[in-house]
């Protein structure tokens, strides 16, 4: 870009030859540009560039709060074991370690929105908020940065606070999943507030609009939508699709329609 600007500033003020010198002098500049440029980026040639630039943004999720906590660097390293096996896992850390130190989350999240899918950057999102729940709660400022990344990586508000709602329900529910029955009424009352967030509808929305909503979210949240990205990432999928039937259910347990 900058070998024109120059190249035209040396025609409308100078000549043909010095607008030929200061091209030149453009095109050197420009090439050395786009090669640092080239260095600070992970390849796209490399096979795990998406798994890089996942660990990147967990990294940068853990030590947010100056507090590096073993379940969550554990969950990450547990992860990736069990989707890649113990050998290629360690080929990818190693890798990353490689990368780690030239890269920033606006150039993350910028090669990330040119080269994966939506799905993905949905799947990116949930990993995250996945790392900063490992240790049971997920603190404010874990809380902003992760909105932050939502926001440079293109998610919607609507699929964002249906993601963050999930992990508020996580922490109302026991193994076997929600009771509405039995329970407190402020509790009730909560697990009901939060199943309309994960939903995406408000409490005075028709049954139509909300069953309307439920089917539209599981068809974006099937886990067959990720199936090719591996195990690990189905099960992600597979915690959000579980987590939205269940708000479903509650919603529609409550409102007592068919």
């Amino acid at each position: 870009m900058l070998k024109w600007v120059l190249g035209l500033i040396g025609i409308i003020f100078f000549d043909f030859t010095t607008a030929f010198f200061l091209f030149l002098i453009g095109w050197v500049i420009d090439s050395f540009l786009e090669k640092g440029g080239r260095e600070r980026s992970v390849p796209f040639s490399q096979p795990f560039w998406f798994e890089i630039f996942l660990l990147f943004l967990a990294r940068e999720v853990i030590r947010i709060d100056k507090q590096i906590r073993d379940e969550e660097v554990n969950f990450v390293r547990n992860t990736f074991r069990q989707r890649f096996g113990p050998s290629k896992a360690s080929e990818i850390f190693s890798l990353y370690r490689q990368y780690r130190d030239k890269l920033s989350i606006p150039e993350v999240c910028r090669l990330i929105n040119r080269h994966a899918s939506y799905q993905y950057r949905l799947i990116v999102v949930q990993f995250l908020f996945e790392v900063a729940y490992a240790d049971g709660e997920i603190t404010a400022i874990e809380e902003n940065i992760i909105t932050r990344i939502a926001h440079q990586l293109h998610v919607s508000q609507h699929h964002f606070e249906s993601i963050r709602y999930i992990f508020a329900m996580k922490g109302q529910r026991g193994q076997q999943g929600y009771s509405y029955q039995g329970q407190g009424v402020a509790q009730q009352k909560s697990k009901l507030k939060n199943a309309y967030k994960v939903l995406g509808v408000r409490p005075d929305s028709t049954n139509e609009e909300i069953k309307k909503a439920y089917k539209k979210l599981a068809r974006e949240y099937h886990p067959d939508k990720v199936a090719r990205k591996g195990e690990e990432y189905v099960k992600i999928a597979e915690e959000k699709f579980k987590v939205l039937n269940e708000a479903f259910q509650l919603v529609k347990g409550e409102r007592k329609f068919s």
